[in-house]
């Protein structure tokens, strides 16, 4: 090895940014969107019975440094949209397929 420091394996280099998301194919805006926030909660709402029927994924956040009083009108706010999503999958289930 020439000059330099040695760092464990698993140590990021002091000048490397932040780790983004591993590459799931999202729009940039939705990556920076996952690094600026604080996750509260996350869910997968299935559109039908089966695998293939797709999924809806929801991913509530905060901003970073939400007092306890802001998470909890977040959480509030989504209470009511789940309750919404929830049931569009309940609609799909009753579609008929062609």
């Amino acid at each position: 090895m020439e000059g330099g420091t040695v760092r464990p394996p698993d140590e990021p280099p002091a000048t490397a940014e932040p780790s983004a998301p591993a590459a799931l194919g999202l729009s940039p805006a939705v990556e920076m969107e996952l690094q600026a926030g604080e996750t509260l909660e996350s869910n997968v709402i299935n559109l039908g019975p089966d695998e293939d029927d797709g999924h809806i994924i929801v991913v509530l956040q905060s901003r970073k440094g939400a007092t306890r009083e802001e998470m909890a009108r977040v959480a509030a706010r989504y209470r009511k949209a789940r309750r919404y999503l929830q049931s569009i999958a309940s609609e799909t289930d009753e579609v008929a397929e062609p």
